[in-house]
Order: structure tokens, then sequence, then C-alpha cells
């Protein structure tokens, strides 16, 4: 008796935070909202997110369809709904508050004490 194959694909974990920044080539704004945005990602939610880099110099099709009209551009597209913010995220409050993290950020200092374990479960419930 022959064994069929699945064809299914196998399960990938998804990331419950997905980013997509939006920069006009390596200027120095641009490194700068990057590295601020990871640097926010790994304390909030590490190991939770995703972080993709688009040059609208090399896909403008994606900028026009995002409706960027100004870079660097940072937008959380999953949890939804879209939420976006402009600029380099020097100003960590509103950065959080354009992307609808602070819930995160005051759960993150709420559960300070809690291990791990219990931050991902509390992660989890929220997305």
């Amino acid at each position: 008796m022959k064994r069929r194959r699945s064809r299914r694909k196998p399960n990938t974990k998804s990331s419950p935070f997905i980013f997509h920044i939006y920069i006009a080539g390596r200027t120095v704004k641009s490194e700068r909202a990057l590295a601020r945005l990871k640097q926010m990602c790994n304390e909030l939610c590490p190991g939770q997110f995703e972080i993709r880099v688009i040059d609208v110099a090399s896909r403008p099709d994606l900028a026009q369809a995002h409706e960027i009209i100004a870079i660097p551009t940072i937008l959380r597209s999953l949890p939804a709904p879209v939420q976006r913010t402009i600029g380099d995220l020097s100003h960590k409050q509103k950065a959080l508050l354009g992307l609808d993290l602070l819930k995160i950020a005051e759960l993150d200092s709420y559960s300070g004490r809690q291990s791990a374990k219990g931050k991902k479960a509390l992660l989890r419930d929220l997305a």
C-alpha cells in the first residue's frame, strides 16, 4: 500500500506583530528609525515581531499602495487595524501611541516582575 504525501505546508510560527518601515535609501534618519523600532520591539515584545524594510526608491508601488507621503514611515500591519507613525521615533511615547503599542508598554511596566512565559501569554491575549 502506497503512502500519500501530505501537500500541506508545514506550520510556521507567525509573529503576532508585523511592522513595515518605509525608507528612501540608507540615510541617518532612516537608520535611526530602524534602530529605535528594533529597540522598542525587543523591549516590549521580544521574539514576537517581524520588521520588513521597504525602500521606496526600489518599490514605489508598495509606497503608493500604502499611501506613504513622508519617510521614514512605520506601519504596524498586524494585529489589525493598521497603525502608522512618521519620523525617526525619537519621541518614544508618541511612537508608542501612533503604533498603538502604548497598552503593551503599560502592560510591560505593570508586569515587570512576571516571568517571560507569563508576558508572552499576555501579549498573545492582546494580539
